[in-house]
C-alpha cells in the first residue's frame, strides 16, 4: 500500500512541477483520469515518471488483489475470523489485523476484557463537573497492528455481539 500511496504521490509531484491545472475528475488513477494524464503536455523525463509510476501503480493492484483474496479464503475459514465479520464495520482486513494482534480470544472473559487489552476503549477524566473524554487509542496490545484499524472499524461493545 505504501509503495502504490509513493507512486501516486510521484505522478502528482511530476503534474505540480509542470504547474498542470488540478485534474477534473475524482480519482486520477482510473480510466478517465488516465486519458486525462496522456492529455497533459508533459517533457519527456516527466512523461517517463508518469508511465512508469502508472506501471507501478497497476503492478501493485495486482499484488494487492492477490494478497486480498488470499486473505479472504482465510477469513472464510476461520471460525473466529468470521465472528470478527459479524461485528459493525470490521472487514475481512480489520478481522485478519485483529486477530493476528489479539491471537486466542480464551483468557478473555468478555467483551469489554478484550476491547480494553487492545486499548480500543477511551476512559473519561473528570474533575469536578467537567468531563475530558480521552480518545481511543491502541496502547497496550500491538500499536502498530492495531492502529492501522480506522476509527469505523473500532470495536463498540454496545452495540456489538459477543464474540466469543
Amino acid at each position: 500500500m505504501r509503495q502504490r500511496t509513493r507512486a501516486k504521490n510521484q505522478v502528482h509531484a511530476a503534474l505540480i512541477r509542470n504547474l498542470r491545472p488540478r485534474q477534473p475528475m475524482r480519482d486520477l488513477f482510473g480510466t478517465a483520469g488516465r486519458r486525462w494524464l496522456t492529455a497533459q503536455t508533459l517533457p519527456i523525463d516527466e512523461q517517463e515518471t508518469v508511465a512508469s509510476c502508472l506501471r507501478e501503480i497497476d503492478f501493485l493492484a495486482g499484488e494487492i488483489e492477490q494478497l486480498e483474496q488470499a486473505m479472504a479464503l482465510e477469513v472464510l475459514g476461520d471460525e473466529q475470523m468470521r465472528r470478527l465479520l459479524a461485528l459493525p464495520g470490521i472487514s475481512g482486513v480489520a478481522a485478519c489485523t485483529l486477530l493476528a494482534a489479539i491471537g486466542d480470544f480464551s483468557p478473555f472473559p468478555d467483551a469489554g476484557h478484550l476491547v480494553g487489552y487492545v486499548g480500543l476503549n477511551p476512559r473519561v477524566r473528570q474533575s469536578g463537573s467537567a468531563n475530558k473524554p480521552r480518545r481511543a487509542s491502541a496502547r497496550r496490545c500491538c500499536s502498530s497492528c492495531t492502529s492501522s484499524v480506522s476509527i469505523t472499524q473500532r470495536l463498540d461493545i454496545n452495540a456489538a455481539p459477543r464474540v466469543f
